[in-house]
């Protein structure tokens, strides 16, 4: 549900935005606590390092990019 409200946030942003701002701080808080998560659990494999902290990457890049351009 919440990755749902993430895409529908971000599509919106196309028009609005302040709302794509807002889904990307979102979606930077999910991968976030998915982290620490994982970390807390122990599962430190390569889903853990590519797909987690991978996406992680990507989001700040992108908060980023949206913020300087």
């Amino acid at each position: 549900m919440v990755r749902f409200l993430a895409v529908v946030g971000l599509v919106a942003g196309i028009w609005l935005p302040g709302v794509g701002v807002a889904a990307m701080v979102g979606v930077l808080a999910y991968f976030c606590c998915a982290a620490v998560g994982h970390l807390r659990a122990g599962f430190t494999g390569q889903a853990f390092w590519l797909n987690c902290l991978g996406m992680l990457a990507l989001t700040v890049a992108m908060l980023v990019l949206t913020r300087v351009l």
